[in-house]
């Protein structure tokens, strides 16, 4: 889960922009080791997912003082959101959850 970190407001001119938020909890690998920390800084960004529909991706996730890319499927908000159309209204500090389209390789 991810935590935003600022207001999102999202329209359909905001293609491509990023929004701070950090991972809400630890994540855990298969093997029992703690992989990302909960605090992690994180990286959203909004993109077309259809004609007349925006969304959100969690796109970087810093470990470590590493940067590493994640593909994720659609954000599942627990927020009170504003959405109509192409505009989202997501309010600071709600929870996001994305899911792993692929195995993130995190190594030391």
């Amino acid at each position: 889960m991810v935590r935003s970190d600022r207001p999102i407001d999202v329209h359909a001119w905001d293609e491509g922009r990023t929004y701070p938020a950090h991972i809400a909890q630890n994540v855990f690998a298969q093997n029992g080791d703690l992989a990302i920390p909960a605090g992690a800084a994180a990286e959203l960004v909004a993109h077309k997912t259809g004609p007349n529909q925006m969304g959100l991706e969690l796109e970087f996730i810093t470990v470590n003082g590493g940067q590493y890319t994640v593909n994720t499927s659609g954000a599942e908000l627990q927020a009170n959101t504003d959405a109509s159309g192409v505009n989202a209204s997501i309010p600071v500090y709600s929870t996001l959850r994305f899911r792993l389209t692929e195995p993130v390789g995190i190594f030391d």
